[in-house]
């Protein structure tokens, strides 16, 4: 890591400048041919509008170009990320210097409006691209005997086997079921809730199994802001666990 210049407070030399870490940002994936358009436009140009309709809904409005020819309208498809797994933006400048320019709020998709003409066209033109012959037929100078294979009965008896041993390994090296709600108690200790992917890394147990056990000490959020998640039954929880 490089030293701070601690003359210009303004400028961090192998930190990242945290300051924006609150604003809110979206982070949407954009087709391949919008990618592309944008990245032709001039820095700092006006590439659009976003527009919020009546229910929620929200559009892209994109400039139209006349060297790419593509949809101008796309509606977006956004969500919230998981409440255990925050996602931030990051930019980096010329000097790299890396800055944290947001965490990201909502995340999505901008999707072409389907009756848009551009649009029909595009995808017309990308099946007639698939559905191009690439394939073309070359004489050989010397005939080439095949090589002896192996019967096919082998080749999946081969890979039953190697199921089976992988299966046997698995219930092998599954906990015990009070072992497992020690695990599970010792997971919860410095937070309120995890999800099934958090647990099974913290026990490093089968999903199905952390299922049934965690179904006699926990309850699992099907709604509201902790959806999808675990927590642990009142009579369980301890005091001063934190909230994730």
């Amino acid at each position: 890591m490089a030293d701070l210049n601690e003359e210009d407070d303004t400028t961090l030399f192998g930190e990242v400048n945290v300051d924006y870490v609150s604003r809110q940002v979206w982070l949407v994936k954009l087709p391949e041919f919008l990618a592309t358009d944008w990245s032709t436009r001039e820095p700092d140009s006006d590439l659009g509008t976003v527009k919020i309709g009546s229910g929620g809904q929200i559009k892209i409005v994109t400039k139209p170009s006349a060297a790419n020819p593509i949809p101008q309208e796309y509606s977006l498809l956004l969500q919230l990320p998981p409440p255990d797994n925050p996602l931030f933006v990051f930019s980096e400048t010329t000097d790299g210097v890396l800055n944290m320019e947001g965490t990201v709020g909502r995340k999505g998709l901008a999707k072409p409006m389907e009756l848009n003409p551009d649009y029909r066209a595009l995808c017309k033109e990308r099946v007639m691209k698939a559905n191009t012959k690439t394939r073309h037929v070359e004489p050989l100078d010397e005939h080439v005997l095949p090589q002896t294979r192996r019967p096919v009965d082998s080749i999946f008896s081969k890979n039953k086997a190697k199921k089976d041993e992988k299966v046997s390994r698995r219930a092998e090296e599954r906990m015990s079921k009070e072992q497992l709600r020690q695990q599970i108690f010792i997971a919860f200790e410095r937070v309120n809730y995890l999800s099934l992917k958090s647990l099974q890394q913290a026990t490093n147990q089968p999903a199905q199994w952390i299922k049934d056990v965690a179904g006699e000490v926990c309850v699992y959020n099907k709604r509201g802001p902790n959806k999808t998640m675990f927590e642990l039954k009142p009579e369980y929880k301890k005091k001063g666990a934190a909230a994730v």
